[in-house]
Protein backbone atom coordinates (compact mmCIF):
# COMPACT_ATOMS: atom_id res chain seq x y z
CA UNK A 1 0.00 0.00 0.00
CA UNK A 2 1.48 3.37 -1.07
CA UNK A 3 0.81 6.67 0.67
CA UNK A 4 1.35 10.20 -0.56
CA UNK A 5 3.54 12.57 1.44
CA UNK A 6 0.50 14.57 2.54
CA UNK A 7 -1.23 11.39 3.79
CA UNK A 8 1.84 10.35 5.80
CA UNK A 9 2.13 13.80 7.41
CA UNK A 10 -1.60 13.90 8.24
CA UNK A 11 -1.59 10.43 9.83
CA UNK A 12 1.64 11.22 11.72
CA UNK A 13 0.11 14.39 13.21
CA UNK A 14 -3.05 12.47 14.08
CA UNK A 15 -0.99 9.77 15.80
CA UNK A 16 0.93 12.38 17.79
CA UNK A 17 -2.41 13.74 19.04
CA UNK A 18 -3.51 10.26 20.07
CA UNK A 19 -0.20 9.68 21.85
CA UNK A 20 -0.75 12.89 23.81
CA UNK A 21 -4.27 11.76 24.79
CA UNK A 22 -3.02 8.38 25.93
CA UNK A 23 -0.27 9.88 28.06
CA UNK A 24 -2.72 12.36 29.64
CA UNK A 25 -5.17 9.60 30.45
CA UNK A 26 -7.98 10.64 28.08
CA UNK A 27 -10.77 8.09 28.71
CA UNK A 28 -11.67 7.66 25.05
CA UNK A 29 -8.22 7.60 23.48
CA UNK A 30 -7.77 3.84 23.76
CA UNK A 31 -11.35 3.22 22.68
CA UNK A 32 -10.92 5.33 19.55
CA UNK A 33 -7.57 3.75 18.79
CA UNK A 34 -9.05 0.27 18.39
CA UNK A 35 -12.49 1.45 17.17
CA UNK A 36 -11.69 4.15 14.61
CA UNK A 37 -15.31 4.36 13.44
CA UNK A 38 -16.84 4.19 16.92
CA UNK A 39 -18.15 6.74 19.39
CA UNK A 40 -16.24 8.80 21.84
CA UNK A 41 -14.86 12.04 20.43
CA UNK A 42 -12.20 11.07 17.80
CA UNK A 43 -14.66 9.98 15.12
CA UNK A 44 -12.49 11.19 12.24
CA UNK A 45 -9.60 8.78 12.94
CA UNK A 46 -8.81 6.56 9.91
CA UNK A 47 -5.98 4.08 10.38
CA UNK A 48 -5.06 2.02 7.31
CA UNK A 49 -6.25 -1.58 7.51
CA UNK A 50 -2.72 -3.02 7.74
CA UNK A 51 -2.02 -0.80 10.77
CA UNK A 52 -5.43 -1.26 12.41
CA UNK A 53 -4.99 -5.04 12.55
CA UNK A 54 -1.77 -4.64 14.50
CA UNK A 55 -3.42 -2.18 16.87
CA UNK A 56 -6.12 -4.75 17.60
CA UNK A 57 -3.46 -7.38 18.18
CA UNK A 58 -1.85 -5.20 20.87
CA UNK A 59 -5.19 -4.37 22.47
CA UNK A 60 -6.39 -7.99 22.50
CA UNK A 61 -3.19 -9.50 23.86
CA UNK A 62 -4.17 -11.89 26.65
CA UNK A 63 -0.95 -11.74 28.61
CA UNK A 64 2.26 -9.77 29.00
CA UNK A 65 4.27 -11.98 26.65
CA UNK A 66 1.79 -11.59 23.78
CA UNK A 67 1.64 -7.84 24.35
CA UNK A 68 5.43 -7.53 24.28
CA UNK A 69 5.58 -9.52 21.06
CA UNK A 70 2.97 -7.31 19.44
CA UNK A 71 4.77 -4.14 20.51
CA UNK A 72 8.15 -5.41 19.22
CA UNK A 73 6.60 -6.13 15.83
CA UNK A 74 5.29 -2.58 15.79
CA UNK A 75 8.66 -1.09 16.62
CA UNK A 76 9.99 -2.52 13.36
CA UNK A 77 6.82 -1.66 11.47
CA UNK A 78 7.49 0.48 8.38
CA UNK A 79 4.80 2.86 9.63
CA UNK A 80 6.92 4.04 12.60
CA UNK A 81 4.60 6.71 14.07
CA UNK A 82 1.98 4.04 14.78
CA UNK A 83 4.74 1.98 16.39
CA UNK A 84 5.34 4.83 18.80
CA UNK A 85 1.63 4.81 19.69
CA UNK A 86 1.69 1.06 20.27
CA UNK A 87 4.66 1.46 22.61
CA UNK A 88 2.84 4.23 24.51
CA UNK A 89 -0.24 1.96 24.72
CA UNK A 90 1.92 -0.69 26.40
CA UNK A 91 3.67 1.71 28.77
CA UNK A 92 0.59 3.72 29.74
CA UNK A 93 -1.83 0.80 29.86
CA UNK A 94 -4.33 1.67 32.57
CA UNK A 95 -2.36 4.88 33.31
CA UNK A 96 -5.51 6.67 34.38
CA UNK A 97 -6.52 4.12 37.00
CA UNK A 98 -3.06 3.57 38.44
CA UNK A 99 -2.97 -0.23 38.08
CA UNK A 100 -3.23 -2.86 35.38
CA UNK A 101 -6.69 -3.60 34.06
CA UNK A 102 -7.78 -5.69 31.11
CA UNK A 103 -8.89 -3.89 27.98
CA UNK A 104 -12.55 -4.89 28.26
CA UNK A 105 -12.87 -3.46 31.77
CA UNK A 106 -11.25 -0.19 30.75
CA UNK A 107 -13.61 0.13 27.82
CA UNK A 108 -16.61 -0.46 30.06
CA UNK A 109 -15.43 2.21 32.51
CA UNK A 110 -14.84 4.67 29.68
CA UNK A 111 -18.62 4.94 29.22
CA UNK A 112 -18.94 6.60 32.64
CA UNK A 113 -17.78 10.21 32.81
CA UNK A 114 -16.85 11.41 36.27
CA UNK A 115 -18.91 14.40 37.41
CA UNK A 116 -17.95 14.80 41.04
CA UNK A 117 -15.87 13.13 43.72
CA UNK A 118 -18.25 12.07 46.50
CA UNK A 119 -15.74 10.47 48.87
CA UNK A 120 -12.00 10.67 48.25
CA UNK A 121 -10.99 8.25 51.02
CA UNK A 122 -13.38 5.54 49.84
CA UNK A 123 -12.94 6.36 46.12
CA UNK A 124 -16.58 7.07 45.29
CA UNK A 125 -17.57 9.18 42.28
CA UNK A 126 -20.76 10.55 40.80
CA UNK A 127 -20.68 9.58 37.12
CA UNK A 128 -22.79 10.02 34.00
CA UNK A 129 -23.20 7.47 31.23
CA UNK A 130 -21.96 9.04 28.01
CA UNK A 131 -24.74 7.53 25.86
CA UNK A 132 -27.84 7.41 28.09
CA UNK A 133 -26.87 10.50 30.14
CA UNK A 134 -28.13 8.72 33.27
CA UNK A 135 -26.48 9.43 36.62
CA UNK A 136 -24.86 6.63 38.64
CA UNK A 137 -22.45 6.13 41.52
CA UNK A 138 -19.07 4.51 40.81
CA UNK A 139 -17.08 2.86 43.58
CA UNK A 140 -13.59 1.35 43.52
CA UNK A 141 -13.38 -1.42 46.13
CA UNK A 142 -10.19 -3.01 47.36
CA UNK A 143 -11.88 -5.12 50.08
CA UNK A 144 -15.19 -6.75 49.21
CA UNK A 145 -17.16 -9.98 49.09
CA UNK A 146 -17.88 -10.62 45.42
CA UNK A 147 -20.60 -13.13 46.31
CA UNK A 148 -22.56 -10.36 48.06
CA UNK A 149 -22.36 -7.95 45.13
CA UNK A 150 -23.27 -10.59 42.59
CA UNK A 151 -26.31 -11.56 44.64
CA UNK A 152 -27.44 -7.92 44.95
CA UNK A 153 -26.94 -7.40 41.23
CA UNK A 154 -29.01 -10.46 40.31
CA UNK A 155 -31.62 -9.96 43.05
CA UNK A 156 -32.47 -6.25 43.49
CA UNK A 157 -33.87 -5.57 46.96
CA UNK A 158 -36.20 -2.74 48.07
CA UNK A 159 -34.28 -0.21 50.13
CA UNK A 160 -30.90 -1.10 48.57
CA UNK A 161 -29.44 0.83 45.59
CA UNK A 162 -29.67 -1.28 42.46
CA UNK A 163 -26.34 -2.50 41.11
CA UNK A 164 -26.12 -2.12 37.33
CA UNK A 165 -22.60 -3.28 36.59
CA UNK A 166 -19.65 -4.98 38.26
CA UNK A 167 -16.34 -4.34 36.49
CA UNK A 168 -13.52 -6.50 37.74
CA UNK A 169 -10.05 -6.21 36.31
CA UNK A 170 -6.61 -7.00 37.72
CA UNK A 171 -7.04 -4.32 40.39
CA UNK A 172 -10.08 -3.18 42.41
CA UNK A 173 -13.71 -4.07 41.82
CA UNK A 174 -15.60 -1.19 40.21
CA UNK A 175 -19.28 -1.05 41.14
CA UNK A 176 -21.77 1.00 39.10
CA UNK A 177 -24.90 1.43 41.17
CA UNK A 178 -28.07 3.49 41.39
CA UNK A 179 -27.75 7.07 42.59
CA UNK A 180 -30.08 7.74 45.53
CA UNK A 181 -31.09 11.37 45.95
CA UNK A 182 -31.72 12.35 49.54
CA UNK A 183 -30.13 13.16 52.87
CA UNK A 184 -28.14 10.84 55.06
CA UNK A 185 -29.37 10.11 58.56
CA UNK A 186 -26.07 11.54 59.79
CA UNK A 187 -26.93 14.92 58.24
CA UNK A 188 -30.43 14.80 59.75
CA UNK A 189 -29.11 14.04 63.23
CA UNK A 190 -26.48 16.77 62.95
CA UNK A 191 -29.29 19.21 62.16
CA UNK A 192 -31.94 18.03 64.65
CA UNK A 193 -29.83 16.45 67.37
CA UNK A 194 -32.38 13.70 68.10
CA UNK A 195 -35.48 12.21 66.49
CA UNK A 196 -38.95 11.82 68.03
CA UNK A 197 -39.60 8.28 69.26
CA UNK A 198 -42.15 7.41 66.51
CA UNK A 199 -39.79 8.66 63.80
CA UNK A 200 -36.85 6.72 65.26
CA UNK A 201 -38.93 3.52 65.48
CA UNK A 202 -40.21 4.02 61.93
CA UNK A 203 -36.63 4.34 60.68
CA UNK A 204 -35.51 1.24 62.55
CA UNK A 205 -38.50 -0.82 61.37
CA UNK A 206 -37.82 0.17 57.76
CA UNK A 207 -34.23 -0.92 58.28
CA UNK A 208 -35.42 -4.24 59.71
CA UNK A 209 -37.49 -4.71 56.56
CA UNK A 210 -34.41 -4.12 54.39
CA UNK A 211 -32.27 -6.58 56.35
CA UNK A 212 -34.96 -9.27 56.67
CA UNK A 213 -34.50 -10.92 53.22
CA UNK A 214 -30.70 -10.74 53.51
CA UNK A 215 -30.60 -12.40 56.92
CA UNK A 216 -33.07 -15.06 55.72
CA UNK A 217 -30.70 -16.30 53.00
CA UNK A 218 -28.69 -19.48 53.37
CA UNK A 219 -25.98 -18.51 54.08
CA UNK A 220 -27.21 -15.14 55.39
CA UNK A 221 -25.71 -11.85 54.25
CA UNK A 222 -24.77 -9.43 57.02
CA UNK A 223 -24.02 -5.77 56.41
CA UNK A 224 -21.52 -5.21 59.27
CA UNK A 225 -21.37 -1.42 58.85
CA UNK A 226 -24.79 -0.01 59.75
CA UNK A 227 -24.43 3.64 60.79
CA UNK A 228 -26.17 6.98 60.09
CA UNK A 229 -23.90 7.92 57.16
CA UNK A 230 -24.90 4.69 55.37
CA UNK A 231 -28.63 5.41 55.60
CA UNK A 232 -30.20 7.69 52.99
CA UNK A 233 -33.71 9.11 53.40
CA UNK A 234 -35.34 10.21 50.14
CA UNK A 235 -37.77 13.16 49.83
CA UNK A 236 -40.53 10.51 49.78
CA UNK A 237 -39.35 9.29 53.24
CA UNK A 238 -38.10 5.99 51.83
CA UNK A 239 -35.04 4.62 53.58
CA UNK A 240 -32.06 3.17 51.67
CA UNK A 241 -29.18 1.18 53.13
CA UNK A 242 -25.96 1.81 51.18
CA UNK A 243 -22.28 0.84 51.28
CA UNK A 244 -22.04 -2.96 51.28
CA UNK A 245 -18.23 -2.86 51.21
CA UNK A 246 -18.00 -4.59 54.59
CA UNK A 247 -20.90 -6.99 53.94
CA UNK A 248 -20.26 -10.70 53.70
CA UNK A 249 -22.05 -13.98 53.30
CA UNK A 250 -21.66 -15.91 56.55
CA UNK A 251 -19.49 -18.99 56.08
CA UNK A 252 -20.78 -21.99 58.08
CA UNK A 253 -18.19 -23.32 60.49
CA UNK A 254 -15.86 -20.36 60.02
CA UNK A 255 -13.76 -19.34 63.01
CA UNK A 256 -13.60 -15.93 64.59
CA UNK A 257 -13.21 -12.75 62.55
CA UNK A 258 -9.53 -11.93 62.14
CA UNK A 259 -9.83 -8.40 60.71
CA UNK A 260 -12.02 -5.58 62.01
CA UNK A 261 -14.46 -4.68 59.25
CA UNK A 262 -16.89 -1.91 60.13
CA UNK A 263 -16.90 1.32 62.11
CA UNK A 264 -15.74 1.59 65.72
CA UNK A 265 -18.67 2.40 67.98
CA UNK A 266 -21.16 0.59 65.73
CA UNK A 267 -19.31 -2.71 65.20
CA UNK A 268 -20.36 -5.61 67.43
CA UNK A 269 -17.73 -7.10 69.80
CA UNK A 270 -17.39 -10.22 67.63
CA UNK A 271 -16.23 -8.05 64.73
CA UNK A 272 -13.09 -7.37 66.77
CA UNK A 273 -12.17 -11.04 66.64
CA UNK A 274 -14.00 -12.49 69.65
CA UNK A 275 -16.22 -14.81 67.57
CA UNK A 276 -17.52 -15.18 63.99
CA UNK A 277 -19.97 -12.54 62.85
CA UNK A 278 -23.62 -13.56 62.48
CA UNK A 279 -26.85 -11.60 61.76
CA UNK A 280 -26.83 -10.66 65.46
CA UNK A 281 -23.88 -8.36 64.62
CA UNK A 282 -26.27 -6.22 62.58
CA UNK A 283 -28.79 -6.27 65.46
CA UNK A 284 -26.08 -4.88 67.75
CA UNK A 285 -25.58 -2.00 65.29
CA UNK A 286 -29.35 -1.42 65.19
CA UNK A 287 -29.30 -0.96 68.97
CA UNK A 288 -26.47 1.57 68.68
CA UNK A 289 -28.38 3.38 65.94
CA UNK A 290 -31.63 3.52 67.95
CA UNK A 291 -29.78 4.89 70.98
CA UNK A 292 -28.11 7.56 68.84
CA UNK A 293 -31.39 8.60 67.21
CA UNK A 294 -33.05 9.03 70.64
CA UNK A 295 -30.17 10.69 72.53
CA UNK A 296 -27.81 12.07 69.89
CA UNK A 297 -24.94 10.07 71.40
CA UNK A 298 -23.37 6.65 71.07
CA UNK A 299 -24.15 4.21 73.89
CA UNK A 300 -20.83 4.32 75.67
CA UNK A 301 -22.30 3.76 78.17
CA UNK A 302 -26.06 3.73 77.34
CA UNK A 303 -27.79 6.86 78.67
CA UNK A 304 -31.33 6.46 77.31
CA UNK A 305 -33.86 5.89 80.14
CA UNK A 306 -37.16 5.88 78.24
CA UNK A 307 -39.60 3.05 77.46
CA UNK A 308 -37.35 1.61 74.75
CA UNK A 309 -34.37 1.14 77.10
CA UNK A 310 -34.94 -2.64 77.50
CA UNK A 311 -34.96 -3.06 73.71
CA UNK A 312 -31.71 -1.10 73.33
CA UNK A 313 -30.01 -2.97 76.16
CA UNK A 314 -30.91 -6.34 74.69
CA UNK A 315 -29.56 -5.31 71.27
CA UNK A 316 -26.28 -4.23 72.91
CA UNK A 317 -25.68 -7.44 74.87
CA UNK A 318 -22.04 -8.53 74.68
CA UNK A 319 -23.01 -12.15 74.03
CA UNK A 320 -24.69 -12.59 70.62
CA UNK A 321 -26.95 -15.29 72.07
CA UNK A 322 -28.47 -12.76 74.49
CA UNK A 323 -29.51 -10.35 71.73
CA UNK A 324 -32.60 -10.52 69.57
CA UNK A 325 -31.99 -13.41 67.19
CA UNK A 326 -33.76 -11.86 64.21
CA UNK A 327 -34.93 -8.48 62.95
CA UNK A 328 -38.52 -9.73 63.18
CA UNK A 329 -38.06 -10.38 66.89
CA UNK A 330 -36.63 -6.88 67.31
CA UNK A 331 -39.54 -5.31 65.39
CA UNK A 332 -42.08 -7.15 67.59
CA UNK A 333 -40.30 -5.94 70.72
CA UNK A 334 -40.47 -2.35 69.45
CA UNK A 335 -44.17 -2.71 68.80
CA UNK A 336 -44.79 -4.11 72.28
CA UNK A 337 -42.94 -1.22 73.89
CA UNK A 338 -44.53 1.39 71.64
CA UNK A 339 -47.88 -0.09 70.55
CA UNK A 340 -49.08 3.13 68.93
CA UNK A 341 -46.34 2.96 66.34
CA UNK A 342 -47.09 1.76 62.85
CA UNK A 343 -44.26 0.20 60.87
CA UNK A 344 -43.30 2.60 58.11
CA UNK A 345 -46.14 5.06 59.05
CA UNK A 346 -47.63 4.56 55.60
CA UNK A 347 -50.17 2.50 53.69
CA UNK A 348 -53.87 1.87 54.25
CA UNK A 349 -53.35 0.17 57.64
CA UNK A 350 -52.03 3.40 59.17
CA UNK A 351 -55.47 4.98 58.72
CA UNK A 352 -57.32 2.30 60.69
CA UNK A 353 -58.53 3.27 64.18
CA UNK A 354 -56.69 2.11 67.31
CA UNK A 355 -57.03 -1.59 67.94
CA UNK A 356 -57.24 -2.50 64.25
CA UNK A 357 -53.83 -1.38 63.03
CA UNK A 358 -51.39 -3.94 64.38
CA UNK A 359 -52.56 -6.88 62.26
CA UNK A 360 -52.37 -9.18 65.32
CA UNK A 361 -55.49 -11.32 65.75
CA UNK A 362 -56.12 -10.80 69.45
CA UNK A 363 -55.69 -7.03 69.25
CA UNK A 364 -57.92 -6.80 66.21
CA UNK A 365 -60.58 -8.95 67.92
CA UNK A 366 -60.62 -6.72 71.00
CA UNK A 367 -60.77 -3.64 68.81
CA UNK A 368 -63.75 -4.94 66.83
CA UNK A 369 -65.57 -5.84 70.06
CA UNK A 370 -64.96 -2.34 71.47
CA UNK A 371 -66.34 -0.54 68.42
CA UNK A 372 -69.34 -2.89 68.24
CA UNK A 373 -70.00 -2.18 71.90
CA UNK A 374 -69.93 1.57 71.26
CA UNK A 375 -72.37 1.26 68.38
CA UNK A 376 -74.70 -0.96 70.40
CA UNK A 377 -74.60 1.31 73.45
CA UNK A 378 -75.17 4.53 71.51
CA UNK A 379 -77.94 3.11 69.33
CA UNK A 380 -79.84 1.91 72.42
CA UNK A 381 -80.02 5.36 74.04
CA UNK A 382 -83.58 6.57 74.59
CA UNK A 383 -84.91 10.01 75.62
CA UNK A 384 -88.06 10.49 77.69
CA UNK A 385 -88.70 13.80 76.00
CA UNK A 386 -87.73 15.37 72.71
CA UNK A 387 -88.19 14.87 69.01
CA UNK A 388 -86.74 12.13 66.84
CA UNK A 389 -84.17 14.60 65.47
CA UNK A 390 -83.02 15.34 69.03
CA UNK A 391 -82.58 11.61 69.69
CA UNK A 392 -80.50 11.13 66.52
CA UNK A 393 -78.22 14.08 67.37
CA UNK A 394 -77.81 12.86 70.95
CA UNK A 395 -76.93 9.30 69.86
CA UNK A 396 -74.51 10.54 67.20
CA UNK A 397 -72.89 13.00 69.58
CA UNK A 398 -72.41 10.36 72.27
CA UNK A 399 -70.77 8.02 69.76
CA UNK A 400 -68.46 10.80 68.54
CA UNK A 401 -67.42 11.62 72.12
CA UNK A 402 -66.38 8.03 72.80
CA UNK A 403 -64.75 7.70 69.37
CA UNK A 404 -62.71 10.92 69.74
CA UNK A 405 -61.52 9.87 73.19
CA UNK A 406 -60.53 6.45 71.77
CA UNK A 407 -58.58 8.06 68.94
CA UNK A 408 -56.83 10.43 71.35
CA UNK A 409 -55.91 7.82 73.94
CA UNK A 410 -54.80 5.48 71.13
CA UNK A 411 -52.45 8.19 69.77
CA UNK A 412 -54.10 7.99 66.35
CA UNK A 413 -51.71 9.00 63.55
CA UNK A 414 -49.17 9.99 66.23
CA UNK A 415 -51.35 12.93 67.32
CA UNK A 416 -49.56 13.21 70.69
CA UNK A 417 -46.46 14.58 68.98
CA UNK A 418 -48.49 17.67 68.00
CA UNK A 419 -49.25 18.59 71.63
CA UNK A 420 -46.85 19.85 74.32
CA UNK A 421 -45.61 17.65 77.16
CA UNK A 422 -46.77 14.39 75.51
CA UNK A 423 -43.28 12.97 75.12
CA UNK A 424 -43.21 9.34 76.29
CA UNK A 425 -39.55 9.62 77.25
CA UNK A 426 -40.94 11.27 80.41
CA UNK A 427 -43.74 8.84 81.34
CA UNK A 428 -45.29 10.68 84.31
CA UNK A 429 -45.37 14.05 82.60
CA UNK A 430 -46.75 12.35 79.47
CA UNK A 431 -49.52 10.64 81.50
CA UNK A 432 -50.60 13.90 83.12
CA UNK A 433 -50.52 15.77 79.80
CA UNK A 434 -52.51 13.10 77.94
CA UNK A 435 -55.15 13.03 80.71
CA UNK A 436 -55.39 16.83 80.70
CA UNK A 437 -55.89 17.03 76.93
CA UNK A 438 -58.42 14.15 77.07
CA UNK A 439 -60.44 16.11 79.64
CA UNK A 440 -60.38 19.26 77.49
CA UNK A 441 -61.49 17.20 74.50
CA UNK A 442 -64.44 15.81 76.47
CA UNK A 443 -65.52 19.28 77.62
CA UNK A 444 -65.24 20.63 74.10
CA UNK A 445 -67.31 17.82 72.60
CA UNK A 446 -70.04 18.27 75.25
CA UNK A 447 -70.22 22.00 74.58
CA UNK A 448 -70.41 21.37 70.84
CA UNK A 449 -73.24 18.86 71.20
CA UNK A 450 -75.07 21.23 73.54
CA UNK A 451 -74.93 23.92 70.85
CA UNK A 452 -76.09 21.56 68.10
CA UNK A 453 -79.00 19.93 69.96
CA UNK A 454 -82.33 21.44 68.84
CA UNK A 455 -84.15 23.44 71.51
Amino acid sequence: MLFSCQQLIAVFLRNVGLLKDLLSGHPFALYDLIHPAGKGGHLALKIPAMVFDDVLRVGRAQNLQQRRGAVLSWLFHPFLPCGIIALSLYITKDWRLGQEMDLESQLQLSYYREIALLNENHRVWLVQHTETQKIYVKKALEVYDLQVYRYLQQNPQPGIPRIFQLIQGDGPLFVIEEYISGRSLKEILEEKGTLPVPEAISTLCQLCGILRPLHALSPPIIHRDIKPSNLILTPQNQLFLVDFNAAKAVSPGKGQDTVLIGTAGYAAPEQYGFSPSQPTADIYALGVLLHEMLTGRLPSPPTYQGPLAPVINKCLAMEPSRRFQSVDELARALHRRWPHHLEGQSGWRSWLPPGLRSGRLWRTSLGVLWYLLLLSMCSSIQLKEGTKATLIVFRTGTFLIFLSETLWLGNYRNIWSKFPFCDRRRPWICLIAVSFWAFLLLVGMLLLIGLILPR
